[in-house]
């Protein structure tokens, strides 16, 4: 994994990292955008698999 360089002074930052030790400057890790899109996916495919949509048919008949 490339290591990390800190935005203020350039200083390389560990891997879990967020303040640079050199500057005390914060430096975030950004989620990539489609991070909570693929987590919804995910919670709807689990509630697909684990729903059972006769028993659900029977209620509303």
């Amino acid at each position: 994994m490339a290591q990390r360089i800190c935005k203020s002074c350039g200083d390389p930052l560990d891997v879990d990292q967020d303040i640079c030790r050199s500057c005390g400057a914060n430096n975030p890790l950004v989620n990539p955008w489609y991070t909570y899109p693929l987590g919804a996916l995910i919670v709807a495919v689990l509630a697909l698999l684990l729903i059972d949509f006769n028993d659900i048919r029977k209620i509303f008949e």
